[in-house]
């Protein structure tokens, strides 16, 4: 037993920081989805603090509050054993919400097995309460090396020791991104980034996509220190942790909102193509004014969704770019920091990160939305084009209807006319029924068809008028018939 012991790494003062992020506000949110992202932040907090949170975070625009304010900047955590102590640090950084939790031993002198960090992990969860970060988290852990113990000796396998207490399942070759002298200590970075997206997207994965299938992703860095005063020193920099880190996560929520965006497009890019090849043909055209219109209206529908989400695919790319910026921007200024205090600045892996933000993550998403775009210019042609069918229809329908209408009024106002004329010259005032009896088709009416004396006169008005109507429409329909074919 001595033996297996004696190849174990121990570590001294091991400590586990966790830092986690939330989003305060995204660009067209209104107020009250603003306070629902506060309510959600809140709960990783204790609830003796949730009301007074937020009277430090009253700014429409700030780099960085501290938001328990100046007097305050931490607060305890209490935890379900003696052994460990902490505290959390929450704060605001531009439109995002940052959360250090920090757990470590109270013994700052014994020496521990690497595998107590498991112990503070579940101290740190166990004080969220099932919470996490919407936009990411970044687990940091740091000690110095113990001689009472062979291993011990080799940073490399302390730090290999805490990672798979930190990450059992984690495999530390595959995840090893870099390992760099920093602040006198030896800084280990591993990271697994692998975003899994259904073929079929359902509603909610759609609306919140940062709840997206990532549970075996991990951001982690190791500190290895050769002694107590420059891990304490060291720890004087936390606030610049908290800030890079929160860059790096909103960059990669960034990158992986538009992964999200980019199927949801491609989807309605297919929709888009079936409908402009379904315009091209005759048969989309047969079914008259009405099937146009609704055409129409649905080319319209499509053209608004993917329009809006396209803008947001491009408001992605921005947000990426200005935290690739910011990020690119702390890195220089804690390596200045760190210089001019006379710590090593050996922080060339941190720059690896925004090569591989610029280089892979931002350049596919700019190639993405250029191709993309496209599919909008495609979709508008086509709209242009039924707009154009829809007011030819519309004129052909409204000129027809006029030219109806001109016919029957022509013929009406001539039966009319020619009724009064024929009125007035078999006005029975005048002349008796005998006069109407004597023209030619009052005698055939009279002797031939039998018809009464007395309904002789109404019918020669009528049939003189409908007679006129009739002439009278069909010479004007003729008329109007070759006036529309030259």
């Amino acid at each position: 037993m001595q033996g297996a012991t004696e190849y174990m790494a121990n570590i001294i003062s091991p400590t586990v920081d966790l830092f986690i992020y939330d989003l305060r506000k995204e660009l067209g949110q209104t107020l009250e989805e603003i306070q629902e992202n506060r309510e959600n932040f809140a709960q990783k907090l204790p609830p003796n603090f949730r009301s007074s949170l937020w009277q430090e975070d009253n700014q429409f625009e700030t780099d960085f509050v501290e938001l328990l304010g100046e007097q305050v900047q931490v607060d305890a955590l209490s935890f379900s054993t003696s052994d460990y102590q902490g505290y959390y640090y929450p704060v605001r950084l531009q439109d995002t919400y940052g959360l250090l939790l920090d757990c470590t031993v109270r013994d700052k002198n014994f020496s521990y097995p690497a595998s107590c960090i498991s112990k503070a992990k579940l101290l740190l969860n166990e004080a969220l309460q099932g919470e996490s970060g919407t936009l990411g988290q970044t687990w940091m852990i740091s000690g110095q090396l113990a001689d009472d113990s062979l291993a011990g000796k080799n940073p490399d396998i302390l730090a290999q020791e805490c990672y798979q207490a930190l990450i059992p399942r984690g495999s530390w070759h595959e995840n090893l991104q870099s390992k760099s002298d920093v602040l006198g200590g030896v800084f280990f970075e591993l990271s697994r980034h692998n975003l899994t997206i259904p073929e079929e997207l359902e509603p909610l994965e759609i609306n919140s996509p940062s709840s997206s299938k990532m549970k075996d992703n991990h951001h982690v860095i190791i500190a290895i220190y050769p002694d107590r005063e420059t891990a304490v020193t060291a720890s004087y920099y936390m606030t610049d942790w908290i800030r890079l880190w929160g860059y790096r996560h909103k960059i990669l929520w960034s990158y992986n909102q538009s992964r999200f965006l980019k199927q949801l497009l491609e989807g309605d890019l297919i929709e888009i193509q079936n409908y402009v090849e379904q315009f091209k043909k005759e048969s989309c055209r047969i079914g008259g004014l009405r099937q146009l219109e609704r055409s129409l209206e649905q080319a319209g529908t499509l053209f608004s969704t993917y329009g809006l989400d396209l803008n947001y695919l491009k408001t992605q790319i921005c947000t990426l770019e200005v935290n690739l910026h910011d990020y690119c921007q702390q890195v220089d200024a804690m390596a200045e920091n760190f210089k001019a205090e006379g710590r090593s600045a050996n922080i060339h892996f941190l720059n690896d990160f925004s090569r591989q933000a610029q280089q892979q993550y931002l350049w596919k998403i700019q190639k993405e939305y250029e191709s993309l775009r496209g599919g909008l210019t495609l979709l508008e042609v086509a709209i242009n084009l039924l707009r154009a069918e829809v007011e030819v229809s519309q004129v052909k329908y409204s000129r027809n209807g006029r030219d109806a209408i001109a016919t029957v009024g022509v013929g009406v106002g001539s039966g009319v006319a020619t009724a009064a004329i024929a009125s007035h010259a078999f006005n029975p005032q005048e002349r008796d029924v005998q006069a109407a009896l004597e023209h030619p088709i009052g005698i055939i009416l009279a002797e031939v068809a039998a018809v009464p004396t007395s309904w002789i006169l109404p019918i020669l008005l009528f049939g003189f008028s409908l007679c006129s109507a009739l002439v009278a429409g069909g010479i004007t329909g003729l008329i109007l018939l070759v006036r529309r074919q030259q």
